[in-house]
């Protein structure tokens, strides 16, 4: 299949200057852009001159589409998901996917019921430094891990202050949903995707002299959607989550005391510690350079890993859902385990009974 056709949710940033460019350079086709946004429209219409345009998700929207691309904001996920799914279209959901087990158990129903697939936008997960540390562990070489640290700290990278990014009401979370399911989902992966079965979080708010220290390369202020600058999400997110066997310690920050904006997982085993220190995502202000390394008995081992454009691992997740899509024989077992997982940890961070909120 050649030529994969599109219907794309929500045309904002995200879907503008990521995904849609992706798509097309797999050769995937835009039919139709849905949002209720005309000047979100508009510039979408730039990219893809012959889509439909629609201002709601329909039946009608999506005729003519062989996978729908949810981009919408986070509290519309799981009801456009689920409704595309019973019509038995494929679906490509950017994270953070859904904020509880039960949302994620109704994504995996509506697919079983539909007969469609869904893959959740797992970009960082298919970094090479991170393909690494999993060959190491499906090589025996790092076993029984017993903790997984995992960390993101901006030095000044608020999102569109302003926009739904930053307000609960649309986010639902902060910077424990945008960076924190990108780091979850590596390094739940490290352990084949366990259930989360418990944890404590704290949450930091902005300062009001803080909300200036916006991400420059999201372009400031949302001047399409427009609204207040203030913001409702968390800022800064400190997390302890736990599995049957293994303890997961999470810290996220859309700003910091830090001079450049730094990634750093740390993998602690009986056999041997995994360490990497790299920036991930689209930051112009990461680290220069970044490591991997092994300690075992005293002994430090750094490794070189190959350097490589921040969009290819992008690109290498839609070469994979798009060999999928074509390939009906394949599961989406693996898929449907992943996302009850890190929606169990999702759950276990933003439940109302597992949170601690402080204002800073």
């Amino acid at each position: 299949m050649s030529d994969i056709k599109v219907a794309v949710v929500g045309v904002g940033w995200v879907a503008r200057n990521v995904w849609i460019p992706l798509l097309q350079r797999a050769r995937f086709s835009i039919r139709s852009l849905i949002d209720p946004q005309t000047l979100s429209l508009e510039a979408g219409l730039q990219q893809c001159p012959t889509a439909s345009c629609h201002s709601s998700l329909s039946e009608a929207a999506l005729q003519g589409a062989d996978v729908v691309l949810v981009c919408s904001p986070n509290v519309m996920h799981v009801e456009q998901t689920v409704f595309a799914l019973d019509l038995g279209f494929d679906v490509i959901l950017e994270k953070p996917a859904c904020f509880s087990r039960q949302d994620g158990q109704q994504i995996v129903d509506a697919a079983e019921r539909g007969g469609g697939r869904f893959w959740v936008s797992s970009a960082s997960t298919e970094r090479e430094d991170v393909r690494y540390i999993h060959r190491l562990i499906s090589q025996k070489e790092i076993t029984d891990i017993k903790c997984i640290e995992l960390h993101w700290r901006r030095a000044q990278g608020i999102p569109k202050a302003g926009s739904w990014f930053t307000n609960k009401s649309q986010a639902i979370g902060g910077c424990g949903a945008e960076l924190g399911w990108h780091l979850l989902d590596v390094g739940l992966g490290f352990v084949d995707y366990p259930e989360v079965i418990g944890g404590h979080s704290s949450f930091f708010y902005p300062q009001p002299e803080k909300m200036v220290a916006s991400a420059d390369w999201y372009g400031g202020t949302n001047s399409i959607q427009g609204g207040s600058k203030n913001i409702t999400v968390e800022s800064q997110l400190y997390s302890s989550l736990h599995s049957r066997d293994h303890q997961i310690r999470l810290s996220t920050a859309w700003t910091s005391q830090q001079l450049t904006d730094t990634t750093g997982i740390n993998v602690y085993s009986a056999d041997g510690e995994i360490s990497l220190r790299c920036t991930f995502g689209f930051s112009p202000h990461g680290l220069k350079s970044s490591y991997l390394k092994i300690l075992r008995q005293g002994r430090e081992e750094r490794l070189q890993i190959c350097h490589e454009e921040k969009i290819t691992p992008y690109l290498r997740f839609v070469e994979r859902v798009r060999r999928e899509i074509v390939d009906r024989s394949m599961t989406n077992a693996l898929e449907c385990r992943r996302l009850l997982s890190l929606s169990s940890a999702m759950e276990n961070i933003y439940g109302v009974s597992k949170a601690e909120e402080v204002n800073g």
